[in-house]
């Protein structure tokens, strides 16, 4: 699992990072808008797919909180994974804000 955390949490943050470079480089040399056809598009459907996850996330990880207290053993368990899903959702809100930026410069073109 921590193998698989770690591969997504890299992933994640170089999707984001690549993303917050190419909202510099567009708000810097002001390409045409028209370059990036229906990207944006993409982006935006992204940003949807990333909210509707992280809000069922937060359920999830709700309902996993309120199963604790039954023995420590499970309590121990269920934090783990808790935090696991808690890391998800970190790094898909690091790849919202990034699309966001992204969205935002690009809709600053003409």
């Amino acid at each position: 699992m921590n193998g698989v955390k770690k591969k997504f949490g890299d992933t994640g943050q170089s999707l984001s990072e690549g993303l917050v470079g190419w909202s510099k480089w567009i708000n810097s040399q002001k390409p045409a808008r028209s370059q990036f056809a229906t990207f944006p598009d993409v982006l935006r459907q992204l940003v949807q797919t990333l909210t509707t996850t992280n809000g069922q996330l937060n359920a999830f990880v709700d309902t996993l909180i309120s199963a604790k207290g039954a023995s420590g053993h499970l309590d121990v368990s269920l934090d783990r994974h808790i935090a696991c899903w808690l890391f998800v959702q970190n790094v898909n809100s690091g790849i919202k804000t990034a699309c966001g930026a992204t969205i935002t410069s690009m809709e600053g073109l003409s």
